[in-house]
């Protein structure tokens, strides 16, 4: 037992032993999914026949019949041809396509590494999110020796339910997450020009992450007005200022290319007043209208996960203040508070699996808080236990939503 002890402890101050283990098991976990669809990829990509069209696809995926489909979809699509801004095309229709189109690294990502072929496309999906979860691993371990932070930070991040819902739903957030962790690993090792250009990408792969970089991006101004040195302070400052620029442009952009903002009314509709979607969430979970229906087994554990959210956001904002005074941690306390923010403005995240995802970000930044400043034992460990009974709640909802 001693050994495996300190076969683990090792293993999670070592980056590269870490991640290959973290992808590892998040293979085994979907492998039930794929073994019941004969190993096809395309299963993550959660294709509806409303927004599909089988005939018309270039390479056959699995279909649902009489369905919306899911997020993945789009995410395809784009991966096919990232540079053709049709609404309808390859067998695929967009929803919503000057919203969908702004979320561009993800796919883009997949379409070079599918070598632009369609046939490839659901697997590389799949395994750059995949990947992606090792890139997490690896800087999470980084910035845990980085910041000296507690060894069993890493597997705190990596218990994260979300994750495993993005990783079978073919969504942006891991590879969101990832940006967003290689950024902060460049900006704590002081590689100001590395951080601008993972912190812009992270922007363009989910919006929401230029809340947390704008966050940072104030802790340099602050730290530029009151420096000395002013040689050495400005230039961090119009770095962390650029890492930001990109994803407004590119959002303007669609409005040019679709004729439409993003932000029209449809992407509106996902915002509501603070808390409301949140409350409106417990509700459903209470009733069943947002979670399970009649299944109360699905119902109670989103009442569970809901509440598990609540006192994990209770704790980092009690370490917000002493973390606003420690140098290194006052950036993610600066990009965590407008992010948690936001997240309880979201309207439409708060159904089915959906928060979870939506919330990877807030969590991963929130884990690193917490760890700056430990709770007592019995408190971390019942956390960490939490963590785990949510993510495997969230692998069971997975496993049985994709039996079709």
């Amino acid at each position: 037992m001693v050994v495996h002890h300190v076969s683990l402890t090792k293993a999670l101050r070592t980056p590269r032993a870490f991640a290959p283990i973290a992808m590892l098991v998040y293979l085994l976990a979907v492998l039930p999914i794929l073994a019941l669809h004969r190993f096809d990829p395309s299963v993550f990509i959660i294709a509806g026949d409303r927004y599909v069209d089988a005939v018309k696809l270039v390479s056959p995926i699995i279909v649902r019949a009489h369905s919306d489909g899911y997020d993945g979809q789009f995410y395809y699509r784009m991966a096919l041809a990232p540079f053709a801004f049709k609404a309808e095309a390859f067998g695929v229709r967009y929803d919503n396509p000057a919203w969908r189109t702004q979320r561009i690294v993800y796919p883009l990502l997949a379409w070079a590494a599918a070598f632009g072929r369609a046939d490839l496309v659901p697997l590389s999906l799949f395994l750059l999110n995949l990947f992606g979860i090792g890139v997490i691993t690896f800087f999470a371990v980084s910035l845990t020796a980085l910041l000296n932070l507690p060894p069993l930070t890493p597997l705190a991040v990596l218990l994260w339910p979300g994750l495993i819902v993005s990783l079978t739903h073919d969504t942006t957030e891991i590879i969101a997450c990832a940006l967003l962790l290689g950024a902060l690993d460049m900006y704590v090792r002081g590689r100001i020009a590395g951080y601008a250009v993972l912190a812009a990408l992270a922007t363009l792969t989910r919006e929401t992450s230029i809340v947390f970089f704008f966050g940072v991006f104030c802790v340099e101004g602050i730290r530029a007005v009151r420096s000395v040195p002013w040689p050495e302070s400005w230039p961090r400052l119009l770095l962390a200022g650029l890492a930001l620029a990109p994803f407004p442009i590119w959002r303007q952009m669609q409005f040019i290319l679709w004729g439409q903002s993003p932000l029209n009314d449809a992407a509106r509709d996902n915002v509501s007043w603070p808390f409301g979607g949140f409350l409106h969430g417990i509700a459903g979970a209470i009733s069943g209208a947002s979670f399970g229906g009649d299944h109360l087994a699905v119902r109670g554990y989103a009442l569970a996960a809901l509440a598990l959210l609540v006192i994990f956001c209770g704790m980092v904002t009690l370490r917000l203040k002493t973390a606003f005074r420690t140098a290194a941690i006052a950036p993610l306390a600066a990009g965590w508070l407008p992010l948690a923010a936001l997240m309880t403005m979201l309207a439409t995240a708060w159904v089915q699996t959906s928060f979870l995802r939506a919330f990877s970000e807030c969590f991963i930044i929130g884990c690193l808080i917490i760890a700056s400043q430990p709770p007592p034992q019995w408190i971390g460990r019942a956390l960490v236990s939490g963590c785990a009974f949510a993510a495997a709640g969230s692998w069971a909802i997975c496993v049985e939503s994709l039996r079709f």
